[in-house]
């Protein structure tokens, strides 16, 4: 109750506040613009500098700036967060990442090898901070993803997918691409629309000049956001039952446009998720 009382009174006014503060456009410190510079500068692969101790600086300076969901949606309270509501840094991880983007030679199919032979001359920073993005973003989707895939299959009132998709395994021939499994990549979509591996909103910052969204103007640099779970329920017509786990839904030719439309697991547009191909 004490806590309660304290906490129930900073949240009422922080909410107030973030109702109605007006707008504003992310400002980075020009600190954090320095420092980013200088890695631009001075971070290349051609570089002997590498510079390792300013790749951490750079973290710890852009973790300070960067404001996590509660931040966004409760700006007044940020400074009343106990420690555990804030990002933690990840100094090991960091510094794996660092010590594998600067091995000369890397396995045909990791994402490094890939970033190396893009022609988009990627700066030994820059394909560092890709690969923790990717290996930050896909532990604990995939894990959860894959938790609820097996759990729908064990179900008694889905051993029919789950009996088609073992026949469909178990008659592939060796070394068959993944990408040519029909009813793997339907069942694993299913999974991905009835539990999102990420629940939460997805938030976006509206255009300057503003948009019209079903109908409302909602002026620029307002936050808005959609979940995934709310988005894949929102049409019965695309998605019918739509809490129900029907992987051949996605074997019907009519109606794939829309149900690729509607299907928000990895987000959509240019900040979608990377791990969506």
């Amino acid at each position: 109750m004490l806590i309660l009382s304290v906490f129930a009174p900073l949240l009422c006014s922080g909410l107030r506040y973030s109702l109605h503060v007006q707008p504003r456009r992310p400002q980075i410190s020009r600190r954090s613009q320095r420092l980013r510079n200088h890695a631009r500068n001075d971070l290349s692969p051609k570089s002997p500098k590498y510079a390792l101790p300013n790749f951490h600086v750079l973290v710890r300076d852009t973790k300070r700036e960067t404001e996590n969901l509660l931040e966004y949606y409760l700006p007044s309270l940020a400074p009343y967060f106990p420690k555990f509501l804030h990002a933690r840094s990840a100094p090991k991880a960091n510094q794996y990442v660092l010590d594998m983007a600067a091995q000369i030679e890397h396995d045909d199919h990791s994402l490094m090898e890939k970033l190396k032979r893009k022609t988009s001359n990627l700066e030994l920073m820059q394909a560092a901070a890709e690969c923790k993005d990717h290996m930050a973003a896909g532990i604990d989707t995939t894990g959860d993803g894959l938790c609820f895939l097996m759990w729908e299959l064990s179900q008694p009132r889905n051993l029919c997918f789950q009996h088609r998709l073992h026949k469909e395994l178990a008659a592939a021939p060796a070394n068959t691409p993944l990408d040519s499994y029909v009813y793997l990549d339907a069942v694993i979509k299913e999974a991905l629309r009835c539990a999102p591996p990420i629940p939460m909103s997805l938030p976006r910052y509206v255009p300057a000049g503003g948009r019209e969204i079903d109908g409302f103007f909602v002026p620029g640099y307002t936050i808005v956001s959609c979940q995934p779970y709310s988005v894949h329920r929102m049409d019965d017509s695309v998605f019918p039952e739509p809490d129900r786990f029907n992987p051949d839904r996605w074997l019907v030719e009519d109606g794939t446009a829309e149900r690729n439309r509607l299907f928000f697991s990895f987000a959509t547009g240019g900040r979608g998720c990377t791990g969506k191909k």
